[in-house]
């Protein structure tokens, strides 16, 4: 008679076959009643196995097994250990998860000494504090990684540092849950002490760099993108086919460009995305991101196609994921930022349908109301019309009472109120957007550099109708703060020039209010610096060849009244359409004849009378007013007095004529108010005044 193999071989066999049908003739007390305590142990682990196999496949029938691995062998601390070990394979099943937290407490209190179990506990919590978005679960693994790390053996299975950076895992997503800055910084030192001890993985270095990544975003410090981003090329080196790395390092690329808006940032990102979308094409995360790199990429270079890319990139995006709330905001952001460098309205409405559809999905999605008030405030614009300002503002304060230290929702806010005021001449609505502006920068918005700009503009706007000149002043510090944000030559090279002219324009409207040519002369600068940038910036030149002229006005430069001309005649060279510019030019042609005007040498002036007289005829011809009172004055410096009063008439009867005070003290008209057309033109003229005002 054949001799029975002996119960430890039979065990291995059942565990390297997985036949556990086998152990059918072992479930009966009489089989295992004899059975030493090794061999129990033995038998119980094997039940145990039997169970894991059973919940991989989820039958409940593991329960059976796992109650039949204590019956063999109670109060074993191994069986027990093993049990939670496949209990805490099932990361997704919360039953299972407290299944395997109980039956380690059991172990804890059989074996205080089982390190495996410790750290095996740990872990579990960690998950369990995932799952139940409870802080306590990780506060509770917090002492049983403290307590494993005391028991371990530097001959252990369990690698020190792989104790480190699960230990790193816990007060990461602490952090997550509690938004402290502390809890990252825990996670960041337990990292660092798992690679100091040699680890290197993959997956280790992408968890590193999240920790930065999300560090980065909370503290404000998108520098920390830098570092995150040398991790996961870590993380890629080791595993250059994973998806995740490419993702991962394409997204803090993408950041960085953001902050810096250095070309190699872009180019790196986008050839992250594309390794990233070889190995996944259908990650929604990858085809959001990287639309977001290309209108971040339109807004700092004003690169319309970029904005064409990523509607392909964002339909990718909804077509892996239908009906995503963030989708459909970025993508009617994206939308509105081309709909309004084009002046397209199909798209503006294309836009607010997807903005809509993104708050019907997720109501309390507080981004998704302030990009519906930006695609309000463009549909103003584009329309002038304040109605669309007013559903503007509605949109915001809904936004704002979801999250009012959201700094973008009052910079839009700003926005609305300064367009309102602008079309109406409304001081009270400019003085809300400089208050709106001011709140901006309390809630941690200042870090945006068209903020400021925008600040400047609403104080440059606010100083115009009020005529304070310390809004003004105030203007400058706001423009310097947008144009300083940018250190380098090759971040100024994708500075919007609309700032540095708004910085020039400041300076000018300074030196008006002060009379002081310094301040002209730092808006000749500036300005020049802007047409250098951009030769075909037709409103800087234009207002460089003002300032120009005023500078000369204020200095008797007859050098800055020349440099003027020079200017003008290239803009209309470009633009001969242009009415108010005929006229300016004619006035800078004027004030040089003035200036050079010798009365031993009339030749001198003579011919700048001509070519001003010669401008601002042409500035009437395209239905410029203004001229008629130039006119008259230099009419009035040539003793041609009735060409003097008739175009002084004229100027009346096209409601062009200056204040009767400012008329009175014209030094050009000096010699035109000795006349009796003149006293009789002012007394008919005051005498109408006193009659409208009665």
């Amino acid at each position: 008679m054949e001799k029975e193999p002996p119960l430890e071989k039979i065990l291995n066999e059942i565990l390297v076959t997985q036949d556990f049908s086998r152990l059918e003739s072992f479930q009966t007390p009489a089989c295992w009643t004899p059975m030493s305590v090794a061999e129990r142990q033995q038998l119980a682990l094997a039940f145990v196995a039997q169970g894991e196999s059973q919940l991989q496949q989820g039958k409940s029938a593991a329960l059976d097994s796992f109650a039949l691995s204590i019956e063999i062998a109670p109060n074993n601390p191994t069986v027990l250990y093993w049990q939670a070990l496949a209990y805490s394979k099932q990361v997704q099943n919360m039953r299972c998860l407290a299944a395997a937290n109980n039956a380690l407490q059991k172990v804890a209190v059989l074996d205080p000494s089982f390190f495996e179990a410790w750290f095996v506990w740990a872990c579990v919590l960690v998950r369990q504090g995932i799952f139940n978005s409870e802080p306590r679960f990780f506060q509770e693994a917090d002492e049983k990684f403290v307590r494993a790390i005391a028991l371990h053996k530097s001959d252990s299975t369990v690698a020190l540092a792989d104790i480190y950076w699960q230990w790193g895992l816990c007060w990461f997503f602490l952090g997550r849950l509690d938004g402290e800055a502390h809890d990252f910084h825990v996670a960041l030192e337990k990292y660092r002490q798992a690679a100091n001890l040699g680890l290197d993985n993959s997956l280790f270095w992408n968890n590193y760099g999240d920790a930065i990544a999300e560090l980065s975003i909370l503290v404000g410090r998108k520098d920390l993108f830098l570092e995150a981003s040398e991790f996961y090329r870590n993380a890629i080196k080791l595993a250059p086919d994973e998806f995740q790395g490419w993702l991962n390092l394409a997204c803090s690329l993408e950041r960085l460009f953001e902050i810096q808006h250095e070309p190699f940032y872009f180019d790196d990102a986008n050839d992250g995305f594309a390794r990233a979308a070889e190995l996944n094409s259908e990650n929604v995360e990858l085809w959001l991101n990287w639309g977001s790199l290309f209108v971040e990429s339109a807004k700092s270079s004003g690169e319309v196609e970029h904005l064409y890319v990523s509607f392909e990139k964002f339909s990718r995006a909804n077509e892996c994921e239908p009906n995503n709330s963030t989708v459909l905001c970025r993508w009617g952001e994206a939308q509105t930022l081309c709909g309004a460098f084009a002046e397209r309205i199909d798209l503006l409405r294309e836009a607010e349908k997807n903005i809509v559809h993104s708050l019907e999905i997720q109501s309390d999605n507080v981004d998704g109301w302030c990009v519906y008030g930006n695609c309000l405030n463009e549909l103003g614009r584009y329309f002038t019309d304040d109605a669309f300002y007013h559903r503007a503002i509605e949109k915001f304060l809904y936004g704002i009472s979801l999250n009012e230290r959201h700094s973008m929702l009052w910079h839009g806010l700003a926005l609305a109120h300064f367009a309102i005021g602008e079309l109406r001449n409304d001081v009270q609505m400019i003085e809300k957007a400089v208050r709106y502006c001011a709140k901006v920068m309390d809630c941690g918005g200042e870090a945006v550099s068209q903020f400021w700009n925008d600040w400047g503009v609403a104080q440059m706007k606010l100083a115009e109708l009020t005529r304070d000149h310390s809004n003004i002043e105030s203007a400058i510090e706001k423009f310097e703060r947008a144009i300083n944000a940018y250190g380098s030559e090759s971040e100024k090279a994708v500075m919007d020039l609309e700032w540095l002219y708004n910085y020039g324009c400041a300076f000018a409207f300074l030196g008006e209010f002060s009379q002081d040519a310094s301040h002209y002369e730092r808006a000749v600068q500036i300005l020049l610096e802007a047409i250098q940038q951009d030769p075909a910036y037709a409103e800087a030149r234009y207002n460089l060849a003002l300032s120009l002229a005023h500078l000369g006005a204020l200095t008797d430069d007859i050098d800055h009244f020349h440099q003027a001309i020079e200017h003008f005649h290239l803009l209309v060279a470009e633009d001969n359409e242009d009415e108010a510019m005929w006229n300016d030019w004619g006035l800078a042609l004027l004030n040089l004849a003035d200036l050079v005007h010798d009365e031993m040498h009339p030749e001198l002036s003579q011919k700048y009378y001509l070519q001003a007289e010669d401008k601002f005829k042409h500035s009437i011809a395209l239905g410029g007013v203004e001229a008629f009172y130039n006119l008259s004055c230099l009419y009035s410096l040539q003793n041609n007095y009735p060409a003097a009063m008739h175009y002084l008439a004229r100027a009346e009867q096209s409601e062009a004529l200056p204040a009767i005070d400012e008329v009175m003290h014209d030094e050009w008209l000096e010699g035109l108010r000795q006349t009796a057309d003149f006293r009789s033109f002012i007394s008919l003229r005051t005498t109408k005044h006193e009659k409208e005002n009665l």
